[in-house]
């Protein structure tokens, strides 16, 4: 039996291998031909449509997380399959067949799913399973705000900056969920004037700051406008002293002897025209009023009013002043001079001078810190002999002394000229104490030495 079945398979094999061969070719024309369809699956985001419709509800929408793309099911022959790509399909949401749930917090809206391809949307058929589209909702909230002006950067030395602004918009709309807009505090549009010596223009993009300083993201919301144009002034900068002049005088024996102000300069910005015509500004006297003082005169005083127009202050910290004016009270004292410490102008070398006391009594004025610091013992002066024949004179002293601190009563000093003989005399010999004669010139006191009293 076995032996007649393997010799019925060996008959004839290269006809049965034919056969065979021949019947596989036949059914793939048949398969081609029939083209026969199937079912594959596609997924595709979905578009929604009529947006404003939601809005008319004061309601803002979000799409629910994974909810943005659909799958569905496509029936077509196989041929066409082979042509199909998500670009033939669209998924639709049409808010204005909004469904809101109850609470109102969430809702649905129907997606129509159709074939795009105007040759092959015939030949297909998809699921007819309702897909929808399921939203978060919330309150919608609108709000403007208008734009704040910053500058960041350092400008370029002697330069300063001047007013920011923002040209176009200055108003910024805010629209979107409530539980956003509510957060956000100001709007800033922001310029970048490092090192720029010139004015500056730029288009940029507001930043939105809740009340804390902390930038907001702006994903979920719509802003009138993306972009905003703003501008800065570039300056020049001037140093000007700050001048001080008091009205009135000290009381009678009292003299002014400071006048300070904190700071001494500040510093100016504006056109280069402008601050070429600055030298200095100028304290009104009225504000400073010392008239019959008999101590220290203090004023804080602001100086804005008093910057010519046109300028300003680089540093608004500036615009507070402290004046001081120190009032020093006037001492009178008297120093006794050793004539010794008088030296002669004007003696010829043939004559010879004696003084006629071994010293002067002179009264000095001036601030008790300074009189404080002298006495008879560093002082000196001169007289001028210059032109005098022999005899006796009665000049004037001129202290060894500094004007701008002290004054000092008229003073004369009497001596006797002579000329030279064989005597061995010295020509500047200082009789100390010898009275001759009767006189007494000036102020001297024969007799009596001169000693230092406080007058």
């Amino acid at each position: 039996m076995k032996n007649s079945i393997l010799k019925a398979l060996s008959n004839n094999l290269g006809y049965k291998i034919l056969a065979l061969g021949f019947a596989f070719v036949l059914w793939l024309m048949v398969y081609n031909t029939e083209d026969p369809t199937r079912t594959e699956t596609m997924t595709i985001n979905v578009s929604v449509i009529n947006k404003e419709s939601v809005e008319k509800l004061n309601k803002y929408f979000e799409i629910a997380d994974g909810a943005g793309r659909i799958t569905f099911s496509i029936t077509a022959p196989r041929s066409v399959h082979e042509k199909l790509d998500e670009a033939d399909f669209a998924a639709v949401a049409d808010m204005e067949y909004l469904t809101i749930d109850e609470g109102g917090a969430t809702g649905t809206v129907p997606i129509e799913l159709k074939c795009t391809s105007s040759t092959l949307g015939e030949s297909v058929k998809l699921s007819t399973t309702t897909k929808t589209l399921h939203v978060k909702l919330e309150a919608l909230m609108s709000k403007q705000f208008v734009i704040s002006a910053n500058a960041v950067g350092k400008v370029a030395n002697g330069h300063a900056l001047g007013a920011v602004t923002i040209t176009a918009p200055n108003v910024l709309k805010v629209s979107g969920p409530e539980s956003v807009v509510s957060k956000v505090s100001a709007v800033v549009a922001t310029i970048d004037v490092d090192d720029m010596s010139v004015n500056v223009t730029d288009t940029v993009v507001p930043v939105l700051y809740d009340s804390e300083g902390k930038e907001i993201d702006a994903t979920r919301l719509t802003l009138s406008n993306t972009t905003v144009n703003i501008s800065a002034n570039i300056l020049k900068v001037k140093e000007v002293p700050i001048t001080i002049k008091p009205s009135g005088n000290p009381a009678s024996g009292y003299v002014i002897t400071s006048l300070l102000s904190n700071p001494t300069t500040i510093q100016l910005k504006g056109s280069a025209t402008i601050l070429n015509s600055i030298s200095s500004i100028e304290i009104p006297s009225e504000l400073v009023r010392i008239e019959g003082a008999t101590e220290d005169v203090k004023a804080t005083i602001d100086i804005t009013d008093y910057i010519p127009y046109g300028a300003e202050l680089v540093d608004k910290e500036d615009a507070t002043v402290e004046i001081t004016v120190t009032i020093g009270k006037i001492r009178d004292k008297v120093f006794s001079i050793a004539t010794e410490n008088i030296m002669v102008i004007g003696l010829p070398t043939d004559y010879f001078i004696k003084f006629v006391h071994s010293s002067i009594a002179v009264t000095i004025s001036g601030l008790e810190e300074d009189i404080n610091i002298l006495s008879g013992s560093i002082l000196s002066g001169s007289i001028d002999v210059t032109g005098l024949e022999e005899g006796t004179h009665t000049l004037s002293l001129v202290l060894d002394i500094d004007g701008t601190k002290y004054t000092y009563n008229d003073v004369t000093v009497s001596v006797i000229m002579g000329e030279e003989i064989n005597s061995g005399e010295p020509g500047t010999e200082n009789p100390g104490t010898e009275n001759p004669g009767t006189e007494n010139p000036g102020t001297e006191n024969p007799g009596v030495e001169p000693h230092e009293s406080e007058a």
